[in-house]
């Protein structure tokens, strides 16, 4: 079963957000480039948490340049990241296996299709839209 019909709260809820950009980018490890166009108006400044931002932004740049999108070369290019900047924005230490180990749980498997991939981009965009709602009316 797909958890893209399984959400117990409204799409822009964070929690939802959270779980759809973990389930997309899990999905997106498991599937590769192909996955990437069902999703290439997503931006990476959609995603909550700059760490997940960093894997979209990965996967791009290695689709880009030809290489195989799997979890060892995404999390081979982050560590070659974290050597050259090891703190995000803010002095938050980056651990990239947590991140990536986070992405792949039991929500992801059954979900690899297009018609998922662009539910679960819906999501996290219409989150995004409403974080950034939020922060010109405060």
């Amino acid at each position: 079963m797909s958890i893209a019909y399984d959400w117990s709260q409204a799409p822009g809820d964070p929690q939802t957000s959270d779980r759809a950009e973990c389930a997309l980018l899990g999905v997106l490890l498991l599937v590769g480039a192909e996955g990437l166009k069902a999703c290439e108006r997503l931006r990476a400044d959609d995603f909550a948490t700059p760490a997940r931002a960093a894997v979209l932004t990965t996967m791009r740049k290695l689709a880009f340049v030809g290489t195989t999108i799997d979890v060892i070369t995404v999390v081979d290019e982050l560590e070659k990241k974290l050597v050259m900047h090891p703190w995000l924005p803010g002095g938050t230490a980056v651990p990239w296996w947590k991140a990536i180990s986070d992405l792949l749980g039991p929500a992801t498997v059954g979900a690899a299709d297009d018609g998922s991939i662009r539910a679960y981009a819906r999501i996290v965009a219409g989150a995004a839209a409403l974080r950034r709602n939020a922060m010109w009316v405060a």
